[in-house]
C-alpha cells in the first residue's frame, strides 16, 4: 500500500468495511490480504501480524 495517496487509502478502507461501521475486522481484513496476497488461504499467523501492525490500541479492529 505504499505510495498511495491518503485518499486512495480511505477508499479502501471504506470498500473494505462491509458492514459500514467505521472499523475494519478480522474478516474484513482477511478480505484486503487476500486481495493483496491473491491467496485464499489466509493463516491465522499472517492474520496475527496484521493485526499487531494495524490496531495500535488492541481493541480487535482496525480503525480509520
Amino acid at each position: 500500500m505504499e505510495g498511495m495517496s491518503t485518499t486512495q487509502l480511505k477508499l479502501l478502507f471504506d470498500a473494505l468495511d462491509a458492514d459500514k461501521n467505521g472499523t475494519l475486522d478480522r474478516e474484513e481484513v482477511k478480505k484486503l490480504v487476500e486481495t493483496v496476497l491473491q491467496e485464499a488461504a489466509v493463516t491465522d499467523a499472517v492474520m496475527n501480524s496484521c493485526f499487531e501492525e494495524m490496531d495500535a490500541d488492541n481493541s480487535g479492529t482496525v480503525e480509520w
